[in-house]
């Protein structure tokens, strides 16, 4: 397919409510000698709260009793230490030394959230190929979902990195397009591999095998997965600038599509999707799944004339 004329427009719109409260109950345990225990229980309400934590914890145990320091002292404005119990076991006994810690405390956290997201995207036009065949289409989808909950927050701790691959979406379900399941794949390019989703059915990564050898060997060879732009990524090889990757652009026939789910795992051409042309114009279509969010929407044309949806999923690695 080859495109010589067109006129799209273009339009999403999205609605989001979000309501959270949490509460902080912190029990802290002051003992200044061992005759006399002293007990102060607060209730503490927090919004939010951003805790920077240090290089220098290296196990999960250190780092809750890091994140347990950090809440306590900036509550109290106190500055304290937590002994573990490795450090006290390497103490030899003494009646003058205290057993336990002059300052020790447990924290629960509880929230209640409600929230209702909406987005809505639309595609309109027409497209005239060069070969004289014009293409007449009115193309959308809309989700919206809305939860209530009432929780135990688990704390979490370390950085991850977002992630945002571009996906090519077949039968327009927007629903799951992110599977549970994971599999090992070096999605940043450092040389070592990742934790990332498997898709559903009826969608896959649009991939560029850079160096021929029939497989997906990092996220080099992905669009989006290492810059966080992934329709720019494309846009560089629209070599006639008409906003379409299509036959008169070289990589065409280079570009596939990375089926990756529980039962398949193959690259197909562009033509095998049937697919014939990618708009490079995009949309944002905010929308939070569980395990990631939907953030850019565009569409592509397939050969026998219908119309698909290509997306800029975001996930954590």
């Amino acid at each position: 397919m080859k495109i010589q004329d067109y006129d799209i427009g273009m339009y999403s719109k999205s609605n989001s409510v979000n309501f959270s409260y949490q509460t902080v109950s912190l029990r802290i345990i002051n003992s200044q000698n061992h005759s006399n225990l002293n007990l102060s229980i607060k209730l503490i309400k927090l919004d939010s709260y951003e805790i920077n934590i240090s290089q220098n914890s290296k196990t999960a145990e250190e780092l809750k009793q890091e994140i347990i320091r950090l809440l306590i002292e900036k509550i109290t404005g106190k500055k304290i230490k937590i002994v573990s119990l490795s450090e006290l076991e390497q103490k030899s006994f003494n009646p003058d030394v205290p057993e336990i810690p002059q300052t020790a405390g447990e924290l629960d956290i509880k929230s209640f959230n409600y929230s209702y997201e909406m987005v809505r995207f639309r595609a309109n036009g027409f497209i005239k190929t060069q070969d004289g065949k014009q293409i007449k289409f009115d193309i959308f989808f809309e989700i919206s979902k809305q939860s209530l909950k009432m929780t135990d927050i688990n704390l979490k701790f370390g950085d991850k990195a977002l992630i945002d691959p571009l996906i090519v979406n077949f039968d327009g379900n927007f629903s799951d397009i992110l599977s549970d399941m994971k599999f090992d794949f070096d999605i940043d390019s450092d040389g070592e591999k990742e934790r990332i989703p498997l898709l559903n059915y009826g969608r896959g990564f649009l991939v560029f095998d850079k160096n021929k050898n029939g497989r997906i060997d990092n996220g080099e060879e992905l669009f989006g997965a290492t810059t966080g732009d992934g329709f720019k990524e494309l846009s560089v090889y629209d070599e006639d600038k008409n906003s379409w990757i299509d036959e008169n652009d070289s990589i065409f026939d280079k570009l596939g599509v990375w089926v990756k789910n529980k039962n398949e795992d193959k690259i197909y051409s562009l033509k095998e999707k049937n697919i014939g042309a990618i708009y490079l114009k995009h949309l944002k279509t905010p929308f939070m799944y569980d395990n990631g969010v939907l953030s850019q929407s565009g569409i592509y044309i397939t050969e026998d004339l219908n119309q698909g949806f290509l997306s800029k999923v975001d996930f954590t690695v």
